[in-house]
């Protein structure tokens, strides 16, 4: 009678190889999916610092009076004015500018990080451009807002900022030069 106890040296080897090939496998799979959830978390961050950048930007140009975008549309100045303890006789004036380069700042103050220039002709980022329906500068004007924000992450994750925001009428629009 023939009585083995144990694994042949074969078998011990062919476990050894499925066991090794099973674990290549997980551990691409946990590494796509953890870069996947980083891509996410980015995503989200960006997307967050956008929609509160927009949400402040149209806070503002409700309490403003008048606004004027620089010719090159980096540059958004809201004029601002408000009654004193005095009476509303007494008007306090307040200048707001908004400047994106590769970060966009309100007051001097960063409120969105990470502003990227598009590589297309047709938008031109990031600027700011006052548009108005009729020809007349204070009915049916418009703020446009045009933004790209993006990390250089691999893979590279860009949200692109395209807000219209209507101005009151009334609202005095400048040209900056």
């Amino acid at each position: 009678m023939n009585n083995n106890k144990g694994f042949t040296l074969t078998e011990v080897l062919l476990a050894a190889m499925i066991v090794g090939l099973i674990g290549v496998a997980l551990a691409a799979l946990t590494t796509a999916a953890l870069r996947e959830s980083g891509a996410g978390r980015v995503r989200l961050m960006l997307r967050n610092q956008a929609s509160l950048f927009v949400r402040q930007l149209r806070q503002d140009v409700r309490a403003s009076t008048s606004a004027s975008v620089s010719e090159d549309g980096k540059t958004l100045t809201l004029k601002q004015e408000s009654w004193s303890k005095l009476g509303p006789n007494h008007t306090i004036q307040a200048e707001l500018r908004y400047l994106c380069n590769t970060a966009c700042s309100r007051g001097g103050s960063s409120v969105l990080n990470y502003v990227k220039t598009a590589d297309t002709t047709n938008f031109k980022s990031p600027r700011f451009f006052i548009e108005s329906a009729n020809g007349t500068d204070n009915v049916g004007a418009i703020l446009r807002v045009q933004l790209i924000v993006g990390m250089n992450t691999d893979p590279a994750i860009k949200e692109i900022i395209d807000e219209t925001i209507v101005l009151p009428q009334g609202f005095a629009i400048k040209k900056e030069n």
